[in-house]
C-alpha cells in the first residue's frame, strides 16, 4: 500500500515537473551538448564525433586514462573544431562495467571510480540544458540527424532510440541490436548504479553493474523511435570489451551472432565516415 502511494506521488511529481519544463521550452529551439566519454577509443572517435558535431552546440570529450592514440585524436579534434569541442580528462581509474563495479559499489558508493559518479561529474561539464549521450564508437545516420532536429523544435524533453551493432566484417549487422535507451535528456538528469544482469540471458542479477540515468521525464514528453538510428562499431574494435569486466564480457559473447547483410542506408553511412571499410 505504502509503496503504491509512493509510486503514484513520484509519478505525479515527474508529470508536473515535465509539464513545467515543456512549457519553459515551448516555441524555443533546445540547445544540445554532446557528451562523449572515452577510454582507449581512438579507433573510431574522430568519425563518431564528426557524425554529430553539426547537431549540437558543443561537444565535450572526456578522456579516462586512455593508453592508445585517444589523446592524440582528441588534440586533433580540438584544433579542428576550436570553440565547438572541449577536451577534458577524468583522473580516476574508473571500474569496468560488470562485477568490478558491483564490488566497488558495495564497498564505497561514493567512490570517484564508480561509473555513475564519473558520469555525474561529466554531466556537470555540459553548458547547455539538454545533453546527447554519445559514444566513441557510434555513427549517426541521416535519419537520426533529422530526428534530432525535429526533437529540438518539439515539446519533447527526452529522446529514446537504438541502433545496429555492426559485425567486425563491416558487411553484416549482429542479431543483437544496440537497444533503445534514453540518449537525449535534460542536463539535470542524475545517474545511479543500475544492474545490468538482465542484459544477458544467463541473468546474474545483482552482479553486473553500470551507470543508469534516474529518469524523471514523463512518457508523454518522451520521444521514442524504433527504427535503428546509428551504427554501433563496438564489435569492430580491436578490443571490444575494454570497458567491461572479464566475466561480463564472457557472458555477452554468447549473445553476439552475425545476422543479415547491412542495409543500403547503413552501407552508405559506413562508406561516408569510414571510406573503404564497408566495401
Amino acid at each position: 500500500m505504502f509503496d503504491r502511494v509512493r509510486r503514484r506521488l513520484r509519478r505525479l511529481k515527474n508529470e508536473t515537473r515535465s509539464t513545467l519544463w515543456s512549457l519553459r521550452w515551448r516555441g524555443k529551439r533546445k540547445p544540445l551538448s554532446a557528451l562523449v566519454r572515452v577510454r582507449d577509443g581512438g579507433e573510431f572517435l574522430m568519425p563518431s564525433v564528426e557524425s554529430i558535431i553539426s547537431l549540437v552546440e558543443e561537444v565535450v570529450v572526456v578522456d579516462n586514462y586512455s593508453r592508445d592514440n585517444t589523446p592524440k585524436v582528441i588534440q586533433e579534434m580540438a584544433a579542428r573544431y576550436p570553440g565547438k569541442l572541449r577536451a577534458c580528462r577524468y583522473d580516476h581509474d574508473v571500474a569496468t562495467v560488470g562485477e568490478d563495479s558491483a564490488r566497488l559499489y558495495h564497498q564505497d558508493p561514493t567512490s570517484p571510480c564508480l561509473l555513475h559518479n564519473y558520469y555525474n561529474w561529466c554531466m556537470a561539464l555540459c553548458r547547455h540544458p539538454f545533453v546527447l549521450k554519445w559514444d566513441d564508437d557510434m555513427l549517426a545516420s541521416d535519419k537520426l540527424v533529422e530526428a534530432i532536429e525535429d526533437f529540438k523544435q518539439s515539446r519533447y524533453l527526452q529522446f529514446e532510440f537504438g541502433g545496429h551493432n555492426i559485425s567486425s566484417d563491416f558487411k553484416h549487422v549482429l542479431t543483437w541490436k544496440a537497444g533503445i535507451e534514453a540518449r537525449v535528456y535534460p542536463s539535470n538528469t542524475k545517474f545511479l548504479m543500475g544492474d545490468y544482469g538482465g542484459v544477458v540471458k544467463s541473468g546474474f542479477t545483482g552482479q553486473y553493474m553500470g551507470e543508469t540515468p534516474a529518469m524523471w521525464v514523463a512518457s508523454k514528453y518522451t520521444l521514442r523511435l524504433e527504427h535503428p538510428l546509428y551504427a554501433h562499431l563496438k564489435y569492430c574494435k580491436r578490443n571490444p570489451g575494454s570497458n567491461q569486466s572479464q566475466a561480463f564480457r564472457k557472458a555477452l559473447e554468447s549473445e553476439i551472432k552475425t545476422g543479415e547483410s547491412i542495409s543500403e542506408e547503413f552501407k552508405l553511412l559506413l562508406q561516408k565516415y569510414l571510406g573503404h571499410a564497408s566495401t
